[in-house]
């Protein structure tokens, strides 16, 4: 295939270094050495919560157990409410009517300086010699350096931190999340040369802690670096270079595939790559998730086209790892919606059942809360999706419920979701549980005439 200068690389968007290799033409695509140079891109993708936060209106608030954290009270709940509402605008700080709580308590801040004396051996110059320069047919002047001992003075800070939390949620009533998160700081500086003050340092600790809490209640980003395949096929590579993911797609899948299997393994490789960037870049994760399957199915068409090729193996980790972050912030997207919707509905309120006489009554028997004794629960379902039931005889199960009585508070949308129970059998046990409040047990449905 003849070079053609298809795109001048650009690199204010995405970091691209390369490596020379052994300077023979490209002409068989690869990676590297005798395939031309290497050619690194890195992507971004999005790393999901320990915690979803449900409640919109956050509330961040700081005490200190010991004296000299006091100050960095209010700078500790600043910059960690502005983090995460950075991180997910979604989010709204309200400290009158909160719908979350977010308390720090600072219980551990120190911070010490010293000067310490130390040893090392370093090259110095102790001397000059005279060498002969055989090509300029004379004496040179050289410096002569040898391994001497040094004594070298260092301003030495060091710095602990701990602070514990808690995340409530006020609307429904449980606690999201606690922990205690721990930082330290030590560094030494030559001659104190750029060394910060002590409160420099405890600031800085408190930033290390804001930087560890933030990962747990909100989605962030995270680097991956992806080799993109050369050769033949370096022109069409350098959309990559400057993110245009999908041209570079469209130009590899719009190309004759080459003749050799082996070869054309890093076209279809390179085209599996374009699907993981835009995969990364997508808006929804629905869609995300479609084109991280398409990868990883290129990768896997790659890898099996060119078995020998070791930089093929490890995408298929990475693809697998991002689409199990995908699925989980996926799930807790539908957790976070549904608890909304829950939210948003007046709280039903569940009627006397009164035994009936006739046999529309027969076999009912009410428990204290109302709900009818033997009826079907979250556990059953969890049970049976555990136990390999497929979602189809799930969803027939609970249509062919006499009685029901689910949990579909968020709690309970995250027992279901965290035990594999799909979204569609949770919708069917949503429209049951709704149809059951509309004729109680012990009732008969009236016949429509039609």
């Amino acid at each position: 295939m003849p070079k053609r200068n298809l795109l001048k690389p650009v690199f204010a968007l995405i970091i691209v270094s390369s490596f020379l290799g052994s300077g023979v033409i490209a002409q068989s695509p690869g990676f590297s050495g005798a395939f031309g140079s290497k050619m690194d891109v890195i992507l971004t993708r999005k790393k999901p919560p320990e915690v979803y936060i449900i409640g919109d209106a956050i509330s961040v608030q700081a005490k200190s157990k010991v004296s000299n954290g006091v100050q960095y009270c209010g700078s500790l709940a600043s910059i960690l409410e502005s983090a995460l509402i950075n991180q997910n605008r979604r989010l709204r700080p309200d400290h009158s009517t909160p719908e979350t709580t977010i308390a720090l308590d600072i219980t551990q801040l120190e911070s010490n300086e010293k000067w310490e004396e130390r040893r090392l051996r370093r090259q110095k110059k102790t001397g000059e010699r005279q060498v002969w320069n055989d090509k300029k047919k004379k004496y040179e002047t050289k410096d002569v350096y040898e391994e001497v001992e040094v004594r070298e003075n260092y301003k030495v800070l060091t710095g602990t931190i701990n602070v514990s939390y808690e995340v409530k949620d006020l609307k429904l009533i449980r606690m999201l999340d606690s922990g205690n998160f721990p930082a330290s700081y030590n560094q030494s500086f030559q001659d104190g040369g750029g060394a910060p003050s002590k409160s420099e340092v405890e600031n800085n600790l408190i930033r290390r802690v804001v930087d560890s809490i933030v990962p747990r209640l909100v989605p962030t980003t995270e680097p991956v670096k992806v080799l993109l395949a050369q050769g033949k096929l370096k022109d069409i590579a350098k959309y990559g270079q400057s993110s245009r993911w999908q041209n570079m797609v469209e130009a590899f899948e719009a190309m004759t595939p080459l003749k050799a299997p082996k070869d054309d393994a890093y076209r279809l490789y390179n085209i599996a790559v374009g699907y993981e960037a835009l995969a990364y870049k997508a808006e929804d994760i629905s869609t995300t998730r479609k084109l991280l399957d398409k990868a990883a199915s290129l990768y896997g068409q790659a890898c099996d086209a060119n078995p020998s090729e070791k930089y093929f193996r490890e995408p298929q980790n990475r693809i697998e790892q991002a689409i199990t972050q995908y699925r989980k912030l996926e799930e807790q997207l539908a957790a976070y919606k549904n608890a909304k919707d829950q939210t948003r509905q007046p709280t039903p309120v569940t009627p006397q059942v009164q035994p009936t006489r006739g046999s529309g009554a027969k076999g009912f028997s009410p428990t204290n809360n109302g709900t009818a004794a033997g009826a079907l629960t979250n556990q059953q379902i969890i049970e049976l999706a555990g136990k390999g039931s497929d979602e189809a005889n799930l969803i027939a199960t609970i249509k062919d419920a006499k009685y029901v009585s689910f949990d579909l508070s968020a709690q309970g949308l995250s027992d279901l979701l965290q035990n594999k129970v799909s979204n569609r059998t949770i919708a069917a046990m949503r429209r049951k549980q709704s149809e059951q409040g509309k004729t109680q047990p012990g009732q008969r449905r009236t016949k429509r005439t039609r």
